[in-house]
C-alpha cells in the first residue's frame, strides 16, 4: 500500500501520535507519502509515529525519536525553522 495525495494520508483508526503527526507535517507543509499504515516518509527519512523510530533507508535507526525527533532533524537538514508542534 503506498499513499501519495495528502488526503490519503489520514486512516480510520489511526492513533494519536499518527493523527498528531500527520497534522504536523501538513501545517509544516512537509511533503510525506504513507508507504504502509504505521509509517510516514518523506524522501528517503522514515518515522514510524507510534514507535517514535527514525531511519533512513537501509540504516540503522537514529537517536532522535519521536515527532520531536523529526523536526529537530528536518529543521538541521533545511537550515530553518519549523512549526512548533501543537
Amino acid at each position: 500500500m503506498r499513499f501519495t495525495h495528502d488526503a490519503e494520508l489520514d486512516e480510520p483508526g489511526d492513533g494519536p501520535q499518527m493523527k498528531a503527526a500527520i497534522a504536523w507535517c501538513r501545517k509544516a507543509k512537509i511533503p510525506v507519502y504513507r508507504p504502509s499504515p504505521t509509517q510516514l516518509k518523506f524522501e528517503n527519512l522514515n518515522f514510524f509515529p507510534t514507535t517514535g523510530t527514525l531511519h533512513y533507508d537501509n540504516q540503522r535507526k537514529l537517536d532522535l525519536r519521536g515527532l520531536a525527533g523529526l523536526q529537530t532533524l528536518l529543521e538541521r537538514i533545511w537550515g530553518s525553522k519549523l512549526p512548533p508542534i501543537d
